[in-house]
């Protein structure tokens, strides 16, 4: 495949950051969507007027706070389904327009039960991912463990088929900040339609 597959929406992101904090043993987290850099970059990125975001959990799970940041968003328009997702389009206050100026865009919210944190019958693996559905020049996935919670992640590699990538294919660092027990992967030239992740075996 191409390095840089175009999106058919004509916009990409310098980067799309996600940091997760994971606060007890309940699963609850508090997680921030980050979407930096945001740019046309063919013709069919001109007068975009929405960006679109999506997040799912099991459905044990439920958001008890969403936020956007309204700098560069109007409004935001999500479907009405479980109380476990977050579906919908950012609509910006300004289109986009071919080699205008990049936005940030950004949204924070608190899942309670958003994680396992023990391992189960039918789950052994946790993971922390982000489907690669728009371009973007780098991924960036924080995840802070409590202090107590000892596992030790690894870089989740898949390609569009949801098949293993070969780690030497995928240009990374995995990073861990043992003293406040976070770990951070960077992946460099992400490929769209491949999914990246941070996950670890449920004690």
């Amino acid at each position: 495949r191409p390095l840089f597959r175009r999106s058919e929406k004509g916009y990409r992101f310098r980067e799309r950051r996600l940091e997760m904090e994971l606060e007890n043993d309940d699963g609850d987290c508090m997680i921030a969507d980050l979407r930096l850099g945001l740019t046309a970059h063919s013709i069919a990125g001109n007068n975009v007027k929405q960006i679109a975001f999506g997040w799912t959990f099991s459905n044990a799970a439920a958001f008890t706070n969403f936020e956007v940041d309204t700098r560069e968003v109007a409004h935001t328009q999500y479907d009405a389904g479980g109380a476990h997702e977050r579906n919908g389009v950012f609509a910006l206050k300004e289109p986009l327009s071919w080699g205008g100026n990049p936005r940030d865009l950004s949204c924070t919210m608190h899942v309670k039960s958003g994680l396992l944190t023990k391992r189960t019958a039918e789950n052994e693996i946790e993971s922390f991912d982000l489907d690669m559905k728009h371009p973007a020049d780098l991924v960036t996935i924080v995840v802070d463990f409590p202090r107590h919670y000892s596992v030790t992640p690894e870089a989740r590699l898949w390609d569009s088929n949801r098949h293993a990538v070969s780690p030497q294919l995928v240009p990374r660092d995995l990073v861990h900040e043992r003293w406040r027990n976070r770990y951070t992967l960077t992946v460099y030239a992400p490929r769209l339609g491949d999914l990246y992740g941070i996950a670890w075996k449920l004690p």
